[in-house]
Formats: structure tokens, C-alpha cells, sequence
């Protein structure tokens, strides 16, 4: 909803499908809720991929699970520092 392509992609697309014959509302909810489970598919599938990927280029001792939580402390530190960083020294 905030993404802003996605609000660019409605106005731009939507006018040309909706028919003002009939109900606009009904067809704006059917084809966003078409649009919504095409984009969860989608994320989906690319994760799925990834996850295979990495599974499959990743030796046995390396766990996807530790990894990626280490990857999340990371950033997660990263922001704890950057945030310690922008605050004013009074």
C-alpha cells in the first residue's frame, strides 16, 4: 500500500480494465485482490528459489537458519550504532 510504484501501477493500468458499465468498486476490489495474491506468489516463489539456492551452494556445517539471524544482528547492530551515532551530545 505505501509503496509508491504500486500506486503509479493502479492509476496507470486500472482505468484501462474497469468497466464504468458496471459496479467500479466491485471490479477495483476484484482486480487488486487479483493483483495482491499475484504479487504474494510471486515473493514467494523468489523466496522458494533462494531458499533452494542456497541450500543446495551451501555446505552441510552452514545452517540457512544461523546465518540469516546473523545477518539480522548484524543489521540490527549496524542501526543500534548509527542511531547512537545521530544522537546529540549535550
Amino acid at each position: 500500500m505505501t509503496n509508491p510504484k504500486a500506486i503509479v501501477f493502479f492509476v496507470a493500468l486500472f482505468p484501462a480494465f474497469i468497466s464504468p458499465d458496471h459496479n467500479v468498486i466491485v471490479q477495483s476490489i476484484v482486480y487488486g485482490a487479483i493483483f495482491v495474491i499475484m504479487d504474494a506468489l510471486s515473493i514467494v516463489g523468489y523466496a522458494m528459489l533462494a531458499m533452494h539456492t542456497v541450500r543446495r551452494t551451501t555446505s552441510r556445517w552452514m545452517n540457512v537458519d544461523v546465518l540469516s539471524g546473523i545477518g539480522l544482528a548484524g543489521v540490527g547492530i549496524a542501526m543500534v550504532i548509527k542511531g547512537l551515532r545521530a544522537v546529540p551530545s549535550n
